[in-house]
């Protein structure tokens, strides 16, 4: 083996709630998730392997990849985070969906009624706006051959991502801006 890269997660990271900005390959693992938690295990085995067996590993810890006109797609795996048509399909295919789910159901359905096709900002319960982190899958590509050239990154960690989130109330109004759609505000529980 050449060289073992490892596909984890900014959530080792708690990507969402950091200890502190920008977020490096140092950041204590908090993972926030069970994928956090499976991804922080891959690494501790993938490190193991490399300290007891010689093993050339690379952990690369992608943030939410994709590619940037995605982000102008409602039917893209990231429509159902800011499009209300799409967020409305994916809460229907919910089954036997928790009293909490169908209240998100009805107010994207009279936000669908409304506008036909809009944007919604994702606020949390206490009026904070939702945070995101994206790679652009290009970036990514480039990072991920950089390090299958470079020796000196193997037994180390690569994180791929921006140094810090965007805000929903900034992206979606920069979104709604673009695409010339209505933007609705919504406070969601998680």
């Amino acid at each position: 083996i050449s060289r073992f890269i490892f596909a984890s997660s900014d959530e080792v990271y708690s990507s969402l709630n950091p200890r502190y900005l920008p977020l490096d390959e140092f950041h204590p693992h908090y993972p926030y998730s069970l994928y956090g938690f499976s991804k922080a295990f891959g690494e501790d085995l993938c490190q193991f392997y490399f300290r007891e067996h010689g093993i050339p590993i690379v952990n690369s810890r992608f943030t939410f990849t994709i590619e940037a006109k995605e982000l102008a797609d409602p039917s893209s795996v990231a429509g159902g985070l800011f499009y209300v048509n799409r967020k409305l399909e994916l809460l229907k295919q919910i089954e036997n969906p928790s009293q909490e789910v169908v209240k998100q159901m009805n107010m994207f359905e009279q936000m669908a009624k409304k506008h036909g096709e809009s944007v919604y900002i994702s606020y949390d319960e206490d009026g904070s706006p939702y945070e995101m982190t994206i790679c652009d899958v290009r970036d990514l590509v480039k990072g991920l051959l950089l390090i299958l050239e470079n020796e000196n990154v193997v037994g180390e960690a690569i994180g791929f991502g921006p140094p810090c989130s965007f805000t929903f109330d900034r992206m979606v109004s920069y979104l709604a801006e673009k695409t010339g759609l209505p933007c609705e505000e919504v406070k969601l529980s998680s």
